[in-house]
């Protein structure tokens, strides 16, 4: 496999670095979620630059996607692909330390965090990690809003199609199969499953966002190479191994 910048691929691509930042905005104010301190920002492992890093075949699959998207009136926008084994251990160390208020409140009121794993919100061996995964939505491409409801569970994103919940809720309104939302966001739900499928890529039935591409193609290399800026295109395509 060989990685690339998305940017260099498409670079009208919507791309939110949320992992980069870990500093989500609610009603209250500002919260970092993967860290044992609410009241400060918290790097996460790997995480160091804010462009995002994609497997190539990927991103032009991203591409196609995003393309047919625009004759729609829509974008897409991804928040996540290629992720630093070096992260997916700390979100499993995460998972051990007490909770904290506002993290709880908005992204797991339900659950605990030690049963993510079985509970398929986390993986000790990440798909991510493979190049093999992505987190995305869809937005429209005119500018466009909705309120924050007040039970809101997720990242919220006004500018993105409201989903019902957003990204990183681990409960079960994020699940495919979930069908206490409206009918409009039954519907952009929709319209981001048959996207996606169309393209190759299939879903991960506990994530709405979370989506697979070609994912046997890739089993036993667990990259680790950090998140940066500054790569030159040769050295971020020297990061991944080609396969014969």
């Amino acid at each position: 496999m060989q990685f690339t910048y998305l940017d260099l691929v498409d670079k009208t691509i919507l791309f939110e670095p949320l992992m980069a930042k870990n500093w989500f905005e609610n009603n209250s104010g500002g919260y970092s979620l993967f860290t044992s301190d609410e009241t400060q920002p918290y790097t996460i492992p790997g995480y160091y630059g804010n462009r995002c890093i994609v497997e190539i075949d990927m991103a032009q699959a991203l591409s196609r996607i995003h393309q047919e998207l625009k004759t729609k009136g829509l974008s897409l926008k991804v928040y996540d692909t290629y992720r630093p084994q070096k992260a997916v251990s700390f979100f499993t160390q995460w998972t051990t330390w007490p909770d904290t208020s506002l993290a709880k409140k908005y992204h797991y009121p339900n659950v605990q965090k030690q049963n993510f794993h079985e509970l398929s919100y986390l993986s000790q061996t990440s798909s991510h990690t493979l190049g093999t995964a992505v987190d995305v939505t869809i937005a429209p491409l005119k500018y466009a809003s909705y309120e924050k409801p007040a039970d809101f569970l997720g990242y919220f994103d006004s500018e993105s199609l409201d989903m019902g919940v957003g990204y990183l809720c681990f409960d079960e309104k994020s699940w495919r199969s979930y069908d206490q939302i409206t009918k409009e966001q039954k519907a952009n739900r929709q319209i981001l499953f048959d996207i996606m499928d169309k393209h190759g890529f299939e879903p991960l039935d506990t994530e709405f966002w979370h989506y697979y591409y070609k994912r046997n193609r890739n089993c036993d290399k667990y990259f680790d190479f950090d998140i940066r800026d500054n790569y030159k295109n040769k050295e971020l395509a020297a990061l991944g191994v080609k396969r014969p």
